[in-house]
């Protein structure tokens, strides 16, 4: 399910989300050239990735002038801001989805990743998801796990995993691979590193 990595690099320009499996990470990091010079063998061969802005600074902009700003700046496309307070409010979703990929598609621009408020399996939930598939939008980056820090932690890295699995039976049938990004914090699921593994040991990576 987390095979996937989000590499964020800040830029004046905004976040630059670098999307890339497993595979791609080490051969586009020290780690390939760490390799080579160990005589691993021949270099396995560098495979290109997408960048896509992080839509929040940008999303003021209509879809159209958004594209060609985006274009520009010579990325593949965005992060799309598709949850309350966002670009597009979900309950708008169904309307504002299809207007948006294709006004970013006239400057050869993709809403690569959806920014959501999706983590829990249910019908609202895969009714949305449905609806980026339909768009082109195949992953993205669900909402936060947060812990209640006066009870037990344990208890709770529980109730995510159970929560986890049942997202992942979702995403299969829907086809779409969910994102979490690990944030700093001790409230947010996953900021210890223990619980992230925990909660995701046993998670297909294509699913999320």
């Amino acid at each position: 399910m987390f095979l996937t990595f989000q590499v964020v690099i800040r830029d004046r320009a905004g976040l630059y989300v670098l999307d890339m499996k497993r595979n791609q990470f080490i051969a586009q990091t020290g780690l390939a050239s760490i390799g080579a010079r160990l005589g691993a063998g021949k270099p396995s061969k560098v495979e290109s990735w997408p960048i896509a802005v992080f839509e929040k600074p940008i999303q003021s902009l209509d879809y159209d002038r958004m594209g060609e700003e985006l274009a520009k700046m010579g990325v593949q496309g965005i992060e799309a801001t598709i949850r309350k307070g966002g670009h597009i409010e979900p309950r708008d979703a169904e309307a504002e989805v299809p207007k948006m990929v294709e006004s970013l598609g006239k400057n050869g621009q993709k809403a690569l990743i959806a920014t959501c408020n999706v983590n829990s399996a249910s019908s609202e939930n895969a009714d949305f998801l449905r609806i980026l598939k339909a768009n082109g939008i195949t992953r993205y980056r669900m909402d936060y796990f947060r812990y209640d820090l006066t009870k037990d932690l344990l208890p709770q890295v529980a109730e995510n995993t159970a929560k986890l699995k049942e997202l992942e039976a979702m995403n299969r049938e829907i086809g779409v691979q969910a994102l979490y990004q690990i944030h700093a914090g001790a409230k947010y699921a996953g900021s210890l590193a223990w619980d992230a593994a925990m909660m995701f040991k046993n998670v297909d990576p294509a699913q999320a």
